[in-house]
């Protein structure tokens, strides 16, 4: 199932904070975005560049400094918050801390590349109404019915991480309500990674590539 709202469909054009050119993914914990960022950066012939979040989290099991998020102390987030030195930060748990770069994204686009980020739909909230056409994104969920997608996303994070709590449960219940708040609502079913990559793919080409390359 696929959602292309009606200001993706009339198209977007490139320009906005010096060029920035953006692609979104967001979504509940679970829900396939990160996976979906990572594959249309490596899948494609296409100029993209990941933008490496900053995170106050551990690391989990096979994630790298550096590669999949960059591991710093609260401190070091806090300051950088002050700073002005991110285009969004969220506190998305109690004491968890991500944040968007913006000498991330300056570098990305100073090579002429297109940045994908992986967010939360706060997040993505603040980066569209910033910077506007100049983002397309898209929310990822495993069903379009919240009460399936919700099972599907204690499913997912129980084997991933082996504990769902109350907390994370309940901001994918608000992130779901928000579902139709973006460009385009992707259903990532089990197993069909590969197929919504695909989708990702052609919706771009369609409806924002064409108008920034």
């Amino acid at each position: 199932m696929t959602e292309i709202s009606k200001r993706a469909q009339g198209g977007l054009t490139h320009t906005g904070h010096n060029g920035a050119r953006l692609i979104v993914f967001c979504g509940p914990s679970g829900g396939g975005k990160t996976t979906q960022a990572k594959m249309l950066v490596n899948s494609s012939h296409l100029n993209y560049a990941l933008s490496i979040s900053y995170t106050t989290r551990e690391l989990r099991l096979g994630e790298r400094d550096g590669v999949d998020y960059f591991k710093i102390d609260m401190e070091t987030f806090l300051s950088m918050e002050r700073n002005g030195q991110f285009i969004e930060h969220q506190e998305v748990y109690e004491k968890t801390f991500y944040g968007t770069s913006r000498n991330v994204i300056a570098q990305i686009i100073c090579v002429d590349k297109i940045a994908v980020l992986d967010v939360d739909v706060k997040g993505a909230m603040k980066i569209k109404k910033s910077y506007g056409e100049s983002a397309f994104v898209f929310f990822i969920t495993p069903d379009q019915d919240d009460a399936i997608a919700i099972d599907m996303l204690k499913e997912r994070i129980m084997k991933r991480d082996g504990k769902v709590s109350n907390e994370r449960l309940e901001r994918a219940s608000f992130e779901l309500s928000n579902k139709r708040s973006f460009d385009c609502l992707l259903v990532n079913t089990n197993g069909g990674q590969e197929e919504t990559s695909q989708k990702v793919r052609e919706i771009l080409e369609a409806s924002f590539l064409n108008k920034v390359m």
